[in-house]
């Protein structure tokens, strides 16, 4: 039924609410309707987000609303509004936002359910209480029952079969109590008359419907936080007053005719409901809904009859077309065999001149070439050129900036006044004297003597991007938080390695930090020195205009980090409108901030993971190719974003072998930058958890802390054995005095450059689930993963004694680094993604 329309239609899992349009055109409804139209039935859709412009030309097309509700008091724009017909809708407020009125019907569909359908027992949710969460919540089924309270959790998430609703509402109907933060999971167990509470799980979805649903129900908006406070909620505020709603008056205004079956179902379901004062109105509504049902079904046998005549109509019109154009297709069939017949010779003296031509061609391009080639070496070998070199060789090496100083304005008053004999006749002065080229070229800065320097102005000065230009490279902008500092961080490593691997690609690169854009650090220096462009506020005013100022002459824009490079998406995708772009989210920051929020048990942390969660999959939707770093997140991709192009790009790292042996080396090290959580949380959960253990059957081992912004609260710690090094210079020297190395982390997302650092160095690694996740790693092999802090202190005590296992790892690790994770690896891997994105190739 293309004319039937609610929000998820035609994805692998719905939502219940929604869904259940396709529950009422199966029990309430005949699939008869005008083609033309597009109907709604149910859902808070009424918005500019769901509805859509008209399908067709036809003027008669129209969007039809039967039960739905709006999204925000102001609902929809009022272009939208034109092509609707709202024949009932959820509530007043509904009603009101869209002026309506009195006369057009309120009430949700789904209050229709237990006329339609009588739940069968479902023993897993017998007599217990159940937590409905919301469609987007994504923690685990122990996660919501802990904070909830309830028995068993019953996800409004279903597979796309109508069978799948009949099963939600089996549930439903057997449940002891049901507490919701779905809508329709609440209005669901009202109509069946089972105890039920709104679940306030830490973010209310849209409160009008709920404002609405209280309100046709005739009971208190209350949301409750727990189990027990919703019970008492329920037997205090909402049993003494609930009240189900007639939808009499809405079916009298339905879409489709109805179902006799059913209809006699609801009328029934009515009577038995109505209180006895209210029973003869009842009825007389039910005669109106009668009367209107046989308008409908002459309206649809009119339809059908038209239907009928109109495609016997066109099918004589197509019958007659296609005889005309068998007609056609045979004289133009004899045409051609004619005009073939006769150009034949034609076409035979036509390629003959051709190949004359391009011969002839040919023969005055090799000419050309020869006399350019005369005329250079002429050039070459002529008096002024051969007196001209040194001054040549000097001019390349003055920068730009200084070419207003004395010296250089002396250089080309000496190269004109040679050069042009009218300027020598005309000269009055005495002979200039000789430039000492000697003293130039030793020392280039005395060109800078007595130079004019730019004035100091208030505003920055834009300066138009010709990288494009320059030896005619592509170019390729990425935007990240800061410059990468590789001896401080690996995620800067990585960075470094992209920007390494695209200059050796043949790519110009321009490296703009939205965090440091107004810092002259020496990072920004480094990317300076191998020839990276840096734009800052020296010559921009922001970011933003760093990127309008580039524009077309970006081929390539990757953008890193959903809350850095992703924030200029849609800035990037307005002006560089040629560029492919590339979204690298490092790890997928939403995964490592829910797996934070959880661990602590903070709403608010959750909440803030949900919308960097929306976030990052709007850009990996409007991003040409978007870049992960394990295949765990690539398989967490494909459920989340079906169909978005997504390219695994794993770390890379320079494999060190060091010669220090395992007698050599002492202590347990850990190696991470401290800016980023999930580190501050793995070394305090060390130390309270693990360590000990490890001192019990160790009392000399020592463990080191190492990397960049160490928070005071490590740094302060007074565990025995405990030594915070804070940041190294020189990682490999400290690496190679290591024994092993640990990674308790217990949240964070994809691959773990630590992992990698300490892999490609040759030290043994202990990882708990999450640190060894997405990088291929096999436990016992090349790593040893501890799940429990019992087990992994196990692990760390068997590597630091026994050197046969110790050499065993060591060299497993090495051999997997070499393998995958190589950077020439590397380097093959970002060619195959740029071609994937649709990247033009460099021009070489």
């Amino acid at each position: 039924m293309d004319y039937i329309y609610y929000w998820q239609k035609g994805e692998r899992v719905q939502n219940f609410g929604d869904y259940l349009a396709e529950f009422f055109m199966e029990e309430l409804f005949y699939p008869i309707g005008n083609a033309k139209n597009c109907v709604f039935i149910g859902g808070s859709v009424i918005d500019d987000l769901f509805v859509p412009e008209p399908q067709h030309d036809n003027r008669e097309t129209k969007i039809v609303f039967w039960g739905s509700g709006v999204r925000t008091k102001g609902g929809p724009s009022e272009h939208r509004r034109k092509g609707a017909q709202f024949l009932a809708v959820r509530g007043t407020a509904t009603a009101s936002a869209l002026r309506l009125g009195a006369a057009v019907p309120l009430g949700d569909p789904a209050f229709l359910l237990p006329a339609l359908y009588t739940p069968r027992p479902a023993d897993n949710f017998a007599n217990k209480t159940v937590c409905i969460p919301h469609f987007h919540d994504q923690r685990s089924d122990e996660e919501l029952r802990k904070l909830s309270g309830c028995d068993e959790v019953l996800r409004p998430n279903l597979s796309s079969h109508t069978s799948e609703l009949r099963r939600f509402i089996d549930a439903v109907g057997s449940a002891k109590f049901v507490l919701s933060a779905a809508m329709h999971g609440a209005v669901t167990a009202a109509a069946y008359n089972r105890p039920f509470g709104f679940w306030d799980n830490g973010e209310i979805d849209v409160l009008l419907k709920w404002e609405e649903i209280a309100e046709q129900l005739s009971i208190p908006l209350i949301f409750s936080a727990s189990l027990p406070e919703a019970m008492a909620n329920y037997e205090k505020s909402i049993r003494p007053a609930v009240r189900i709603p007639s939808l009499i008056a809405s079916l009298s205004k339905a879409p489709f005719p109805i179902r006799p079956a059913a209809l006699l179902n609801v009328v029934k379901f009515e009577l038995a409901n109505a209180p006895a004062e209210k029973a003869l109105s009842r009825l007389e509504s039910i005669i109106s809904l009668f009367e209107h049902q046989g308008e409908l079904q002459e309206d649809a046998v009119t339809d059908i009859g038209l239907g009928y005549a109109d495609t016997h109509r066109r099918l004589a019109a197509a019958q007659e077309t296609v005889a005309d154009l068998q007609r056609e297709l045979s004289e133009q069939t004899l045409r051609l065999k004619e005009l073939e017949h006769a150009n034949g010779e034609e076409t035979f003296a036509l390629k003959r001149e051709l190949a004359f031509q391009v011969e002839r061609g040919k023969s005055l391009e090799r000419r050309e070439e020869l006399r350019l080639t005369s005329v250079r070496r002429t050039f070459e070998e002529s008096t002024s050129w051969k007196l001209t070199k040194p001054l040549r060789a000097a001019a390349r090496r003055i920068p730009d900036s200084a070419r207003n100083g004395r010296y250089f304005k002396l250089a080309k008053y000496l190269v004109t006044f040679q050069l042009d004999p009218i300027k020598r006749k005309l000269a009055t002065s005495t002979r200039p004297a000789r430039m000492r080229l000697k003293q130039l070229l030793t020392n280039p800065a005395v060109v800078r003597e007595n130079a004019i320097e730019s004035p100091p102005s208030s505003l920055p000065i834009k300066h138009e991007h010709t990288l494009k230009d320059k030896a005619g490279k592509r170019h390729v902008l990425i935007i990240d938080s800061v410059y990468p500092r590789p001896n401080e961080d690996s995620g800067s490593v990585d960075a470094m390695n992209l920007v390494l691997s695209l200059k050796a690609l043949g790519y110009d690169v321009s490296f703009l930090p939205t965090a440091e854009f107004s810092s002259d650090s020496p990072n920004k220096s480094a990317l300076e020195a191998i020839g990276v462009s840096c734009p800052s506020s020296r010559n921009y005013a922001s970011p933003e205009d760093v990127i309008k100022s580039l524009g077309r002459s970006v081929d390539v824009c990757i953008l890193s980090r959903v809350h850095a490079g992703g924030a200029f998406m849609e800035s990037v995708r307005r002006h560089c409108i040629d560029a492919k772009v590339i979204f690298n989210t490092v790890d997928l920051h939403f995964l490592r901030e829910q797996r934070d929020a959880n661990l602590k048990s903070d709403r608010k942390l959750l909440n803030l993971a949900l919308r960097t969660k929306e976030r990052e999959l709007a850009l990996i939707r409007l991003a040409d190719t978007t870049v992960v770093v394990s295949e765990a997140e690539d398989d967490l991709l494909k459920k989340l974003v079906p169909g978005s192009p997504v390219y695994t790009l794993p770390l890379a790292r320079a494999v060190v072998r060091s010669n220090v042996g395992f007698s050599a080396r002492r202590g347990v090290g850990f190696i991470g930058g401290y800016a980023h959580t999930p580190n501050v949380d793995a070394v305090h959960h060390f130390l309270d958890s693990i360590w000990p253990i490890v001192r019990k059957q160790l009392p000399d081992v020592e463990f080191y802390a190492m990397g960049a912004d160490m928070p005071a609260d490590i740094i302060n710690r007074r565990e025995p054995g405990f030594v915070a090094l804070g940041h190294v210079p020189d990682l490999a020297d400290a690496l190679s005095k290591i024994r092993v190395m640990v990674a308790p982390l217990r949240t964070g997302a994809g691959a773990k450059g630590k992992v990698a650092t300490s892999l490609a160095h040759g030290v043994p690694c202990v990882l708990s689930p999450i640190a060894a996740e997405g990088m291929g790693l096999s436990n016992g092999k090349n790593v040893a993963v501890g799940e429990t802090d019992e087990s992994f202190a196990a692990h760390v005590v068997e590597m630091y004694l026994k050197a046969d296992r110790w050499a065993a790892m060591s060299e497993a690790g090495l051999a997997l680094m070499e393998k995958e994770f190589s950077l020439d690896a590397n380097r093959e891997r970002i060619s195959k993604l740029l071609s994937s994105a649709g990247a033009p190739a460099p021009i070489h």
